[in-house]
Parts: structure tokens; C-alpha cells; sequence
């Protein structure tokens, strides 16, 4: 069984809870991401998802209104954290049973990837392939 550190994707980036949804939208537009984790200081204290900006942000809003809202305002709080080291089954039961689509990987006390539903689904797709196709079922 591997670890989820050996499948996440591993997520240099992060947002702090004081930068504003122009700069979060910037930088998940910037990097296609779907999901970026928020920091206050050095502790990762939430994740904000593509849909909590979709909820939030107004098409039509003007960028000065974005200026004003903080990216600790709109993130989903204390996510669920796994050690690198957690086995991929227990992470994949856990998120089944709380019904989320985000786990934050943490090293030590150091926030090293991120694992998601889309993660999982890539790899699925992956051990599917190789146990069909060497079979010759397409």
C-alpha cells in the first residue's frame, strides 16, 4: 500500500488568510489549480476551492471588490491533514466517510502536497489500464 506522499501532488503553493481573492483567483488561474491551502503564518488553517470562489465571486463584481474580501474569509476551515506518510487506503476511506474532496499532505509539521478527489481518480485510471490492458480487455 503506498503512501499518500508517494501519489499527491506535491503543492509548493499556498495562499496566507490576510491575501485578497484577486490574488487567490491570480494564482489558481496562474497554476490551474482547483484547491489551494491557506496559511496563517506557517500553520496551514484552511483550503479554498475553485467553488467557494465561484460562490463568492460575482462575474460582473469589480476588482476593487475583490480587493476587499481576505482569503480567510471564504476558505473551508481546519482541513483534513494527512502525514506523508498515512497509507493511501486509510486516506481514501477517510475522505469517503467525511465526504471531502481535499486532503492537505503534511511532513513533520511542513505542508508538503495536496491529494484529491481528481488525484484519486487519475490514479484509479491508471491501475485500471494496467490490470485490463494487460489482460487484453480494452
Amino acid at each position: 500500500m503506498p503512501p499518500v506522499g508517494q501519489v499527491m501532488t506535491a503543492f509548493p503553493y499556498f495562499v496566507q488568510v490576510t491575501d485578497t481573492l484577486i490574488q487567490v483567483r491570480a494564482l489558481m488561474e496562474e497554476h490551474d489549480f482547483r484547491h489551494i491551502p491557506v496559511k496563517d503564518g506557517e500553520n496551514t488553517v484552511g483550503v479554498i476551492s475553485q467553488r467557494d470562489l465561484d460562490r463568492w465571486v460575482h462575474p460582473a463584481a469589480p476588482e476593487s471588490d475583490l480587493e476587499k474580501i481576505h482569503a480567510g474569509r471564504i476558505m473551508t476551515p481546519d482541513p483534513y491533514h494527512a502525514a506523508y506518510e498515512t497509507p493511501l487506503a486509510e486516506v481514501l476511506e477517510t475522505m469517503a466517510d467525511r465526504r471531502i474532496g481535499t486532503v492537505l499532505v503534511v511532513r513533520g509539521s511542513r505542508l508538503a502536497g495536496i491529494f484529491t478527489t481528481t488525484d484519486a481518480c487519475d490514479l484509479l485510471a491508471e491501475l485500471l489500464r494496467e490490470r485490463f490492458d494487460r489482460v487484453g480487455v480494452a
